[in-house]
């Protein structure tokens, strides 16, 4: 799973802010198995850990926030 977007500490979002992933709200059978990466700010700080505890095999993402110039 390759997600492009924003997102803060536990949650994951898409255009005008809607929530895609967010730590505790999902099903883990949504995640179990899977190679997650987020490109997207925060993720990584809870969501990321979060989704490894709910079986996701592995997940990319960022502490910080993602920039680019």
């Amino acid at each position: 799973i390759i997600g492009v977007g924003h997102g803060g500490e536990d949650v994951f979002t898409g255009q005008n802010e809607a929530i895609i992933l967010e730590a505790g709200q999902y099903s883990p059978r949504e995640v179990r198995g899977k190679v997650i990466k987020l490109l997207s700010c925060q993720c990584g700080v809870i969501l990321g850990p979060n989704l490894v505890a709910n079986g996701a095999a592995s997940v990319l993402a960022y502490v910080d926030d993602y920039v680019w110039v």
